[in-house]
């Protein structure tokens, strides 16, 4: 699993480990899905790396604008059963 801070893994998953640490404000929008447009703020309810517990996930909890945290792509994978 990629982890914050660990751009150098192999994982395509991102992990947000220390979700609860308080980062840089998510920006407001207005929000859209081009290039250069911040990305609409999303909380899903699943599984953080695809393992337990069922919890909330957050869009905010991925933002690194910096890259300090060395988060640079998120796929979040969304299905219906």
């Amino acid at each position: 699993m990629l982890t914050p801070g660990d751009a150098t893994s192999g994982g395509g998953d991102v992990q947000a480990e220390g979700a609860a640490e308080a980062g840089p404000a998510y920006p407001p929008g207005p929000y859209g899905l081009a290039v250069g447009d911040v990305f609409p703020l999303l909380t899903l309810k699943g599984y953080r790396g695809g393992v337990a517990p069922f919890t909330s996930v957050s869009t905010s909890e991925y933002y690194d604008p910096t890259g300090s945290r060395g988060i640079r792509a998120g796929d979040f994978g969304v299905q219906a059963g």
